[in-house]
């Protein structure tokens, strides 16, 4: 019986031990598959730290009240900074443009369904300045589906704005030549001075200034009357104090038009001495920046287009002048003409009452 209940004992305590190297390597198991998870979490975080790093665009993570957790080099450049700290815990709309915020609260909140590709807003920089951008955001959820974070990318688009507003004003100024020139053509005496008008309404509103103008000289180049103009709403004309003006009185702006250069003036109260005349006569009318452009015909200058801001400063571009320079020659040709016509309708009637008279 001693032997068989040592038999039974003995075999008891292999099963036990056996049981234990069970659990044992159990254990071991899930400690190996646990480190193996972490190993296999940190790379990931690690690859999506390196893809978020390497990434050509901004990138920013948000908690749901949209404040930022988290951003990459990229968007540090694009906000103008270097310390990651400063961003931290930002509202996110308050880099966004006032304009654009309640739209951008409002696209956030949608994002909590589905993600939106290509939303474009206006950003103001570290440095105060206004920056155009496109967004894509999605959320993240955990494992239970349920949103922990927004993600999302932003791209300058800056850049390519800027080239589509300029394209857009050389399409519009192109426009603008052709319509004037269809206009100009056949102009007849009896709606000479509407057409002109519409053309100085026409060109002061695309150029965005307060007056737009033509001064003619007199055949005998002693003086130039202001003969057309245009006034933005608001704005007290000229004309009518503009007559009959000696151009002696202004020999600065009248000898640079003589040689037919463009005058553009930025900024009247920066003037030197060499234009005093014609800076106190500017300031009287209250006028910030102008340009003024000769009208050529034939190779002889007949007066000149002017813009005036008095409202504020202006940069005359490039562009804008030589529009002007084109429109102010176009004008030249239809007044020459114009007059012209006149002279020859001048000269039929003398013929006619010669003819009378002979008779």
């Amino acid at each position: 019986m001693d032997k068989m209940n040592k038999k039974i004992k003995k075999e008891e305590l292999l099963r036990e031990l056996k049981s234990l190297k069970t659990q044992v390597s159990q254990l071991k198991s899930i400690r190996t598959g646990k480190k193996r998870a972490q190993e296999v979490l940190h790379e990931s975080m690690e690859l999506y730290h390196t893809l978020v790093e390497i990434s050509p665009e901004a990138i920013a993570l948000l908690d749901l009240t949209g404040r930022i957790i988290m951003v990459n080099d990229q968007a540090l450049a694009l906000y103008g900074i270097k310390d990651i700290e400063f961003l931290l815990d930002k509202d996110v709309f308050e880099i966004i443009r006032p304009k654009d915020r309640a739209r951008a609260m409002g696209n956030l909140q949608k994002t909590l369904q589905d993600s939106l590709r290509n939303i474009e807003y206006q950003i103001v920089n570290y440095q105060g300045e206004f920056l155009s951008v496109e967004i894509n955001s999605t959320v993240i959820k955990n494992k239970k589906g349920l949103p922990i974070a927004f993600m999302i990318v932003l791209r300058n688009i800056t850049q390519c704005k800027l080239v589509e507003k300029e394209l857009r004003y050389k399409n519009q100024l192109k426009t603008i030549i052709t319509e004037l020139s269809s206009k100009f053509i056949n102009l007849s005496d009896v709606n000479f001075n509407i057409r002109i008008n519409e053309a100085l309404s026409r060109l002061g509103e695309f150029a965005a200034v307060d007056r737009c103008y033509i001064f003619l000289f007199s055949e005998d180049k002693k003086n130039m009357d202001n003969s057309h103009e245009w006034c933005a709403v608001g704005i007290d004309p000229q004309i009518f104090r503009l007559r009959q003006l000696p151009i002696k009185k202004f020999p600065w702006v009248v000898k640079k038009i003589k040689a037919m250069d463009i005058v553009h003036v930025d900024s009247v109260v920066n003037l030197t001495e060499k234009a005093s005349a014609e800076k106190k006569e500017w300031q009287a009318e209250g006028i910030h920046s102008l340009i003024n452009v000769p009208m050529v015909c034939q190779g002889k200058v007949i007066g000149f287009l002017g813009f005036d801001l008095v409202r504020q400063e202006k940069t005359w571009s490039d562009d804008l002048q030589e529009l002007l320079r084109v429109v102010s020659d176009m004008f030249a040709n239809t007044i020459r003409r114009r007059q012209m016509d006149r002279n020859i309708k001048s000269l039929n009637k003398e013929l006619l009452q010669m003819n009378m008279r002979l008779k």
